[in-house]
């Protein structure tokens, strides 16, 4: 049962190592084009129970005879037994499948709202984008079905209306058609936090997988959290020829990606290291390769039980990036370098070696497992996008049981050119392809989904005026599965009087259609920057870029050279 201090699946304190989590689910036995209930597995319960390791739940299913580990992630169907729920504060809502029995069951679990904390008056509204997901099972195969789930319930007469829309199939093709939208009507238990009644299909698109407009089905959830934050039901649907079933979840308050803040270096124990002629680089183009410290222009978003927040200035601010030594090891044995990354407010100070420098735009994944807090893990990324002076890189710190991410940043460092020698007059243009790298996020099921983006630069600084004006181009995003045309973007900045550093603003000048990762073609956000190398060879920055209504915002760098 959930109560105020009790752990979650975002915030600490995290659920420990034998914690079990009841399973209310529905299980089927799959065989070809025979599906059928298992009754008995139904009748017998089951249970997670987290652990035995980080990577895995212990499944129980006593009336299926399943006692074994199951993988939490990954591709279903892939291992023996596999897991793979969407995350809520308070709630999984998923499948599991057991190869070796044909089993497949979707199921709800995690810390249910006391029945003496549920409200007894007023009603609350849960919702969601892409927080239903299900199977779809007909005589000649079956589909993965998923939508947007919404959900009233007044409890003060106990009543409780669904609506699932937007429903599509998507075979194994990976094309979509669209499916039965469903209603659903449901009563609270008496004394409790669960809930169960009907559902039945509101549409019926003429379409392969698509269920009669007669179909009709049941559904079964309960409330979670101290006050009920969040909602999850199992639903099914059958006409007599062709069944679904699936899970749903939502929160009383959606989760949102705030804007983020503007990019700055904020207060640091780290001077900036200025560049002089044959001085270090970073790709040893000089004969001396980078060492010491080197703040960060940085803007960082921080996760919270409603979504993803712009971090405050002391966890954006105080950032530093070491570069420790370099050191070769002899014949045969690589170059390594370490660097250590401190970001004092959000309990990160990591120091790891590296494989090689950052010369020709190579790039360095530094993974740190079993962090400073349990089940915490920091993931570093580290490149120079083929430049001599100047440095960029991500970094990200995820927790609990499923790794939601905890809070995310992007940061520029390097050698910056001195004041007294910036050009004062003319113009000079600065470009790289694929110089514009980043990550954007948005709310998605049961959190926030976030890819990767990435582009091409073209700015130019006009040194008698001060200005900095140019677009990022060809933007696209490439989320492991699919690469897809994403925001331009026009960059209007200003040089700070008397230093080698500008900052401005941001905006969307294409808003690409059919990508649930664009952002709006009203998008704005901040750029902060600097001119590096002892004569303004390059320009370094960290941008950002937000709907600003918390439906998405992204956070990245830029690099290019003159």
């Amino acid at each position: 049962m959930a109560n105020a201090s009790a752990p979650n699946f975002f915030d600490r304190p995290l659920p420990i190592f034998g914690t079990a989590y009841p399973l209310k689910q529905s299980v089927l036995v799959v065989k070809g084009s025979s599906v059928t209930i298992d009754t008995a597995a139904n009748d017998g319960g089951g249970t997670l129970t987290w652990g035995p390791s980080s990577s895995w739940f212990q499944l129980r299913v006593p009336g299926a005879g399943i006692d074994k580990a199951a993988a939490q992630a990954g591709v279903m169907g892939e291992n023996p037994t596999d897991l793979g729920a969407a995350v809520w504060e308070f709630l999984l809502a998923g499948f599991w499948f057991d190869n070796p029995t044909n089993r497949v069951a979707a199921f709800i679990a995690g810390y249910q709202t006391p029945a003496n904390a549920m409200p007894k008056t007023g009603s609350a509204t849960y919702g969601g984008v892409a927080n239903v997901q299900g199977l779809v099972f007909t005589s000649s195969g079956k589909a993965v079905v998923l939508g947007n789930a919404n959900l009233t319930a007044n409890f003060s007469s106990g009543s409780i209306d669904g609506r699932l829309t937007n429903m599509a199939a998507i075979d194994a093709n990976g094309s979509a058609t669209p499916w039965n939208d469903i209603s659903a009507k449901a009563t609270l238990d008496a004394g409790a936090s669960s809930f169960s009644g009907t559902t039945s299909s509101s549409s019926a698109p003429s379409t392969a997988f698509a269920l009669k407009s007669n179909a009709t089905g049941t559904i079964s959830g309960g409330f979670y959290g101290p006050h009920a934050e969040d909602v999850g039901a199992v639903w099914t649907l059958g006409d007599g020829s062709v069944s679904a079933f699936g899970t749903f979840g939502g929160r009383q308050t959606p989760f949102a990606v705030g804007s983020p803040a503007a990019p700055s270096v904020g207060t640091s124990a780290a001077a900036f290291q200025v560049a002089t002629a044959g001085g270090p680089t970073f790709d040893k183009s000089s004969g001396t390769y980078a060492i010491g410290a080197f703040p960060l222009t940085q803007t960082t978003l921080v996760f919270s039980s409603s979504g993803f927040l712009a971090a405050p200035t002391s966890t954006s601010a105080s950032a530093t990036m070491t570069v420790i030594g370099s050191t070769t090891c002899g014949a045969g044995c690589q170059y390594i370098t370490q660097y250590n990354l401190a970001v004092p407010s959000a309990n990160i100070d990591t120091t790891r070696t590296i494989p090689g420098d950052l010369a020709n735009s190579s790039t360095s994944d530094v993974t740190t497992f079993n962090g400073p807090v349990q089940n915490t893990y920091d993931i570093l990324h580290i490149q120079t996008y083929g430049l001599s002076y100047t440095a960029f890189g991500q970094w990200a710190s995820t927790k609990g049981a499923l790794l939601v991410p905890d809070t995310v940043g992007a940061f520029a460092y390097g050698y910056q050119t001195p004041v007294t020698a910036m050009p004062t007059i003319g113009t000079a243009t600065y470009s790289n392809t694929g110089g514009v790298v980043g990550g954007v996020f948005i709310p998605l099921g049961g959190g926030i989904s976030g890819t990767d983006v990435s582009g091409d630069v073209s700015l130019t600084a006009n040194f008698a005026t001060g200005s900095v004006n140019g677009a990022f181009t060809n933007m696209k995003v490439d989320s492991g599965a699919q690469t897809a045309a994403w925001n331009n973007v026009s960059v209007a900045a200003n040089i700070a009087s008397g230093t080698s550093t500008f900052s401005g603003a941001t905006a969307a000048t294409s808003a690409p259609a059919n990508n649930a990762y664009a952002l709006k073609a009203s998008a704005t956000g901040a750029i902060n920057g600097g001119f590096y190398g002892p004569n303004a060879e390059e320009l370094g920055a960290v941008w950002t870029l937000s709907n600003n209504d918390g439906t998405g915002s992204a956070i990245g760098t830029v690099g290019a050279r003159k």
